[in-house]
C-alpha cells in the first residue's frame, strides 16, 4: 500500500507530537514529523485515505486554532551554487 505526506499547518504552539497523532489516529497514520515550537507538522498516511482526511480535518479546531490540512508540496532538494 502506498503512502503520502500531508502538511498540517496553523497548529497551536502548545501542540505535541502525541496530540497530532491522536487527532489522526482514526485514520491510522503511519508517522508524524513535528518540531516542538513550530506551528506545522507532516503526517504520513495511506494514500487511499488522504483525500478523506483532508475533507474531514481541514478547518478542524484544535486548541482554538483552525488547522490547515493539505497534500504536502514535494520539492527537489536545494543544491548550492558557488
Amino acid at each position: 500500500m502506498s503512502s503520502t505526506a500531508l502538511f498540517v499547518g496553523n497548529l497551536p504552539f502548545n501542540a505535541s507530537s502525541q496530540g497530532i497523532y491522536d487527532l489522526f489516529r482514526p485514520y491510522c497514520p503511519i508517522s508524524v514529523a513535528f518540531a516542538s515550537g513550530r506551528n506545522f507538522a507532516y503526517v504520513e498516511v495511506h494514500a487511499d485515505q488522504a483525500e478523506k482526511i483532508i475533507r474531514d480535518l481541514d478547518g478542524h479546531c484544535l486548541n482554538h486554532h483552525e488547522i490547515s490540512v493539505k497534500l504536502a508540496d514535494y520539492r527537489e532538494p536545494r543544491t548550492e551554487v558557488r
